[in-house]
């Protein structure tokens, strides 16, 4: 029943999407997000350099939070439909996660989709790479819904982002372009609106400022929609530190304690109040990586992790001196300041290769390029 539904759902976009490929087709760049509802930094700084490199273009952005399980198949509907209106009228679309329109539908001839992602790269296994795991497709489903197909170019910020695109969208490495992605511009260099958004949670959180070391606690999303957290609680000492967690966008569902300060805001924008910062499996560690701030790897529940997930990186056996299943071990760290920073500057040379602030410039340029 499963799959004569998406199969004639599939019909039925491909029979709209034929007609709508009967209108003209304009000088526009589509860009396309599913994970959230407000302009990503990455479409947000490639729309001002498209603007000024590429004026005689239209520069169309649509993004919506679809990623949550809870979304309502009719939110889901319109979106679609949205995405197929743009696609058929554009010449370009830069997108940042899977797009059934995207993948499903016979573009035309001198289309061209560009997938950058919405991560550099990344330590689990997704994509194509997690079929028939946690939180991934069943093959015959992924097969039906051509999931990560049509894409022209994929950047990278790294061969070893590359390397793993290459198994996650199953796309060719001739198609994989070591550009890097926008938000490392932002995260190295944000200017003045960086800094102001840094001021507007410093306003907000006046505790941040009170002269205490402030950690910051990001887990990835889980299945679940939980992370533990007692241990971290029962092990910091409040005297001395704050605890800044920042909740995964998807997972809406965890309150959090009075010592703990929850921080609605982008990650980029909580770096530079961070003293350090602490993860799990999230690509997220990447990004951290580029401050060169104290970084570790929290992998309490990393063996079922491994085995209802996956992992295409194994923080705990690749970089044991910043990891630990153990918080008491990585606060031992934290306040005896013995932190390794040469397997920091290991794991950021292995993840982001591009590590300058021409990325937006890069990828702007290459899609100059497939427009003429």
């Amino acid at each position: 029943m499963k799959t004569l539904v998406i199969k004639l759902g599939i019909f039925g976009l491909r029979f709209i999407y034929f007609f709508l490929k009967l209108f003209p087709q304009k000088k526009r760049i589509v860009m396309l997000s599913r994970e959230s509802d407000s302009l990503p930094i990455d479409f947000l700084l490639l729309s001002r350099e498209l603007k000024e490199t590429l004026p005689e273009y239209e520069v169309v952005t649509l993004c919506e939070l679809l990623s949550s399980k809870d979304v309502s198949v009719l939110k889901t509907a319109v979106y679609t439909l949205k995405s197929m209106v743009l696609l058929s009228s554009a010449q370009y679309c830069v997108i940042d996660t899977y797009n059934v329109a995207v993948s499903v539908l016979k573009h035309r001839k001198n289309f061209h989709v560009m997938q950058i992602w919405h991560a550099l790269g990344g330590l689990k296994k997704f994509g194509l790479m997690s079929l028939g795991k946690e939180g991934g497709h069943d093959k015959k489903t992924a097969e039906l819904l051509c999931m990560h197909k049509n894409y022209d170019t994929v950047c990278a910020a790294s061969h070893c982002a590359a390397e793993l695109y290459e198994k996650a969208f199953g796309c060719k490495k001739e198609n994989i372009e070591i550009i890097g992605m926008p938000r490392i511009d932002y995260i190295l260099d944000g200017g003045s609106e960086k800094k102001l958004r840094v001021e507007e949670i410093k306003e907000k959180f006046p505790v941040l400022s009170n002269g205490k070391k402030n950690i910051l606690y990001a887990p990835t999303f889980r299945a679940d929609g939980g992370f533990f957290i007692d241990e971290i609680l029962d092990t910091v000492d409040f005297s001395k530190y704050n605890l800044c967690i920042k909740i995964h966008d998807v997972d809406k569902k965890h309150s959090l304690p009075e010592n703990a300060v929850n921080i609605e805001s982008s990650l980029f924008n909580i770096f530079p109040l961070a003293d350090y910062i602490i993860t799990d499996y999230s690509a997220s560690a990447c990004e951290a990586a580029l401050t060169k701030k104290p970084l570790f790897f929290y992998t309490y529940d990393i063996d079922g992790y491994k085995k209802e997930r996956g992992l295409f990186i194994d923080p705990l056996k690749e970089y044991p001196s910043i990891s630990s299943k153990s918080f008491k071990d990585i606060y031992a760290i934290i306040d005896g300041g013995n932190y390794d920073f040469e397997a920091l500057g290991s794991f950021l040379n292995r993840t982001v290769e591009t590590a300058d602030t021409c990325n937006t410039k890069r990828i702007a340029n290459k899609i100059r390029e497939s427009l003429k």
